[in-house]
């Protein structure tokens, strides 16, 4: 056998039908480089843009509004820490009575925080009557069991 055979192919280096070797072919083309594509320089662009401004300064208010009151908050905490502790008879009449006072006072005076203010005062008298009713058992249960003995 042969040792090189070709099977009816070229040679892998030469050229057939004088055409030119891949990398020369001219398609009416420039080289990449050369192309010009009708721009400015980077610098030299001209955008209509308008020149910055300062930032502004956002509105900061220093002082809180007049008439801001503490009382309405304490009304309402006052109401709802009756209810939960309506069964401590004698202390939840001073809490009681507390959240009512300062609900009265915000309401009276005309404040900020109305609406707290008539919660504070719902709860105060919701807790007042449950602590009143909790005395009353108390009291009478008391009075039961010292006539007992």
């Amino acid at each position: 056998m042969e040792e090189n055979q070709n099977y009816g192919q070229q040679p892998y280096g030469d050229q057939q039908n004088n055409q030119q070797p891949y990398g020369d072919q001219q398609y009416n083309q420039q080289a990449y480089g050369n192309q010009q594509y009708n721009q400015q320089a980077y610098g030299n662009q001209q955008y209509n843009q308008m020149p910055y401004a300062q930032p502004v300064k956002p509105v900061v208010y220093d002082v809180l509004p007049t008439g801001h009151s503490g009382y309405a908050v304490a009304s309402l905490i006052c109401g709802v820490l009756s209810i939960v502790f309506f069964w401590l008879p004698f202390i939840d009449l001073g809490i009681s009575i507390a959240g009512l006072v300062c609900a009265i006072v915000t309401l009276s005076k005309g404040y900020d925080g109305k609406g707290m203010a008539i919660g504070g005062l719902v709860t105060s008298i919701i807790g007042l009557l449950l602590s009143l009713y909790m005395t009353f058992c108390v009291v009478v249960l008391g009075m039961a069991v010292w006539s007992v003995m």
